[in-house]
């Protein structure tokens, strides 16, 4: 795998896991848990990662 199949494969995974952490967001918005916090900061952090890999600023 070279480095472009590498950043490609690593942007497909954190687009996973942002979808992911958006589901469990929603779940403890839903339940009104004040859980929901910390998922949502990480999930900023992944957001910010996904732009970087995919070169998309506006992530």
């Amino acid at each position: 795998m070279n480095k472009a199949e590498s950043v490609s494969f690593a942007a497909l995974e954190v687009s996973e896991a942002i979808a992911s952490l958006e589901k469990a967001k929603k779940a403890l918005l839903d339940a009104r848990s004040e859980h929901y916090l910390p998922i949502a900061i990480k999930l900023a952090d992944l957001k910010q990662i996904y732009g970087i890999l995919t070169d998309d600023e506006e992530a």
